[in-house]
């Protein structure tokens, strides 16, 4: 593991937080936690076209894998919050709500990963 990769992992992080914090303000809270649902469809979907981008089509930039993957992406996405979001949900009796969240969420991180797979298998 070299220093630099680290060093690259903890600044993408700070980088991924900061963009997180932007897109949470642009959204109010609704019917569901939208912010958070974006942030994860799009995380889901940079995660699978970075993948492929960086282990299949330029394989000499997978060892900077770890900075888009496990850094940015680490910091974008909510997973933590998506649940709390949830549980908080089932907490006021908003059972419905709560199912939704998840199930949505989860759906849509899925189907945007595929999509990023196959978007970058494009190139």
């Amino acid at each position: 593991m070299s220093l630099k990769i680290v060093l690259l992992v903890v600044c993408a992080g700070g980088f991924g937080t900061l963009l997180r914090y932007f897109v949470i303000r642009a959204f109010p809270l609704s019917l569901l936690p939208w912010s958070t649902f974006t942030v994860n469809a799009a995380g889901s979907f940079l995660a699978g076209f970075s993948f492929v981008l960086l282990r299949q089509r330029f394989p000499a930039l997978e060892p900077y894998a770890p900075i888009a993957l496990i850094g940015f992406l680490g910091a974008f996405t909510t997973f933590s919050t998506l649940v709390l979001e949830s549980a908080n949900l089932f907490l006021a009796g908003e059972f419905v709500r709560a199912l939704l969240n998840l199930l949505l969420q989860n759906l849509a991180g899925l189907a945007a990963v595929f999509c990023g797979l196959c978007a970058a298998r494009l190139i």
